[in-house]
């Protein structure tokens, strides 16, 4: 597994990574410019976004989301509310509730089972949906009907 970043329990998973011999399973690349995640994101095979669980992120949509979805890639959230329900509505991944891992590595292990026509239906259906909710010309047009 490839993992961007730096965010603040990074040197917690590699501990754990470490801890469970898995070292040989992850390969973290840090950070990059946003410029240059299209060029990761169009290798992945599905892309993971996650936020903590508390009210407050559940209210929010994460900008991640918007940009996994215009990469056509399945998409595996754990996450709460509003970012879950688009997951859900666009049918383009699997969506586990924030901060529980045991239904967050059900769901990848599911994922992966699907075969590789079902992951790709799934990213199109991402792709379709931000087009129709996100891009930005719709998006003016919706504003001008208004």
């Amino acid at each position: 597994m490839i993992v961007l970043g730096d965010g603040r329990y990074k040197e917690t998973a590699l501990s754990l990574i470490k801890e469970k011999g898995l070292e040989s399973h992850f390969n973290f690349l840090g950070s990059f410019p946003p410029t240059e995640m299209p060029k990761f994101f169009s290798h992945a095979d599905a892309l993971l976004v996650s936020l903590k669980k508390d009210k407050i992120f559940s209210l929010t949509i994460p900008a991640k989301i918007q940009s996994y979805l215009a990469c056509g890639k399945p998409i595996i959230a754990s996450i709460d509310g509003e970012g879950a329900k688009i997951v859900n509505d666009a049918k383009c991944g699997v969506t586990s509730p924030a901060e529980d891992s045991l239904a967050l590595s059900k769901k990848i292990k599911e994922l992966m089972a699907l075969d590789k026509s079902k992951r790709s239906e799934m990213g199109n259906n991402g792709r379709a949906y931000y087009e129709k909710e996100f891009d930005r010309n719709n998006l003016l047009e919706k504003l001008e009907a208004y």
